[in-house]
């Protein structure tokens, strides 16, 4: 509960501190408005729930028939696959990709697209990322990895608001706060229920 309600304050921190008051009409209004925002947060909402679900019947589905992790990212990822279907989506992205800045290193100039190569290094860390966390679901219960993956969230956001040098408030220290709190919650009464199961067997 306590890395949730960090999240999101912590999200919600960055938010407002990228509001800034405009004049329209004679009136102070914010520059950005709920409405921007709406459609993400229930995407995100909703993305999570989904993911919390799709951990426990990977929990289910390796209890029964046992501990393959390989055969179940590639099952996941091919009944993924009509979501290529979206072609007008993508073939625009391809368009992006090949107007895209040349690739340069060291002031010297290679044949290669920037936007082709970060898209390759991200397929390769998100490989990473997902056998990673198949591997896991296969060794722990779908609570730890729920958590593991919602902590990997929150660290990508502090780096983002590190790294683009967004302003760390008040509400930032809170949302670190409550998912330092949660963490350590966590992972105590894992210990101990561990340790407990230990001493009655």
């Amino acid at each position: 509960m306590f890395v949730s309600v960090g999240v999101v304050l912590f999200t919600l921190a960055d938010q407002f501190s990228k509001y800034h008051i405009i004049e329209k009409d004679g009136k102070s209004v914010h520059s950005l408005s709920n409405l921007h925002f709406n459609p993400g947060r229930f995407l995100l909402m909703f993305a999570t729930f989904l993911s919390a679900y799709l951990g426990i019947c990977q929990e289910n589905l390796y209890c029964t028939y046992g501990n393959h992790s390989r055969e179940a990212i590639f099952f996941i990822h091919f009944l993924s696959l009509p979501g290529f279907f979206l072609f007008n989506d993508i073939w625009q992205a391809l368009v992006h990709f090949n107007n895209s800045d040349v690739f340069f290193i060291f002031g010297l100039r290679f044949p290669l697209l920037l936007l082709w190569i970060y898209m390759v290094l991200n397929c390769i860390f998100q490989w990473i990322c997902i056998t990673n966390v198949h591997t896991l679901i296969s060794l722990t219960t779908s609570l730890n990895v729920a958590m593991v993956i919602t902590l990997r969230k929150f660290l990508l956001m502090v780096l983002s608001v590190i790294l683009f040098k967004n302003p760390f408030t008040f509400m930032h220290c809170i949302g670190c706060l409550l998912v330092l709190l949660g963490t350590i919650a966590s992972t105590l009464c894992d210990f101990k229920f561990k340790f407990a199961r230990k001493k009655s067997v």
